[in-house]
Parts: structure tokens; sequence; C-alpha cells
């Protein structure tokens, strides 16, 4: 009784798909067919001679048949089945990979190339600072960018001491004043 309960179990949890829908592939091959059922009395009053002249025209097994009379009678004797198809689609799913060894190998290159790109950018950067302490300890801790006011002092005293501008008019020169 144990086993058949195990059984019954992983049957119903496969049709409920709660084993299947994570670790299993897609099937190869699947077939699933729609259906609906429809019925009526077969058959009709306008088809019943037909039938029956039918039925005469077969010999004596088929007189018998006919022996019931009534429209019920034949329609408990005889079955039509007609199949249809509700569609003739036909569906194909194919299972690939999202990414190829190509994509793999191009995209772990492009992220190779950004770090290290940026790794050859932050070791010119440490450098460049390396040799600016370098500069500095070796000036003695002074910057070389320092002004003083007597050097803006002198450097407008020197604007003021330019020449102003003449203009030329009419022939003549005339200062700007």
């Amino acid at each position: 009784m144990i086993i058949y309960a195990c059984v019954e179990e992983v049957e119903f949890d496969l049709l409920d798909n709660n084993i299947c829908s994570y670790q299993c592939p897609l099937p190869c091959w699947e077939s699933q067919y729609q259906y609906v059922i429809s019925s009526s009395q077969w058959p009709s009053n306008n088809y019943m001679p037909f039938l029956k002249e039918s039925l005469d025209e077969r010999g004596d097994d088929m007189k018998k048949v006919m022996e019931a009379d009534t429209r019920t009678g034949l329609s408990q004797q005889f079955l039509k089945m007609v199949v249809y198809y509700d569609n003739l689609n036909f569906y194909k799913y194919t299972e690939r990979p999202t990414m190829t060894t190509k994509d793999l190998i191009g995209a772990l290159g492009g992220h190779l190339g950004l770090w290290i790109g940026m790794s050859v950018i932050s070791f010119i950067e440490v450098f460049e600072l390396i040799i600016t302490l370098i500069k500095w300890c070796a000036r003695g801790g002074r910057s070389n960018k320092t002004s003083s006011l007597t050097d803006l002092d002198e450097k407008s005293r020197r604007a003021d001491e330019c020449p102003t501008p003449v203009l030329k008019f009419k022939e003549s020169w005339v200062n700007d004043d």
C-alpha cells in the first residue's frame, strides 16, 4: 500500500506540473487533440426513405432491421459518425540556447576590455600622483604656483605705462583724450 500511495502521489504531481515544470526539457514530439462532441438523432425524417431503400438493396439481414419501422427503431440500430478537425494548425517549438559560445566569448571580452581600460587609466592617474608628490617633496613642500601681491602690483603698473591709443581722423593725428 505504501508503494501505491507513493506512485499515486508522483502521478498527481506530474499531472499538476509540480515535478517537471522546472527541471525537465521540452518533449521532442507531442500531439494534442482538442475535441468537441455533438450529437443528433439519425436518421432524420427526410433521410428515412433513402435509408430504407438502401437497406432493401443490401439483402436479408438488412430487411430484419427494416422491420423496426419506426424512426427510433432505426436510430437505435445505426450510428453515423463524422469526424471533423477543428483546425489543421501545426506548431513546431524548438529549444535553442539564448547565448551561443561566440556570444559568451564576445561578452566576456567586452567586459574584460572595459575593466582593463579602467585599470590602465587608474594606473596612469596613480603614477601621475606619485610624480607630483615627488616633485613637491623635491621643492621642499613649496608650490610652484605662488603669486604675491607685489607681483600683481607690478603687472598693473606696467599696464598703466602703456601709451594711449591714437586715432587717425581726417588726415590728422588726434589723441584719444
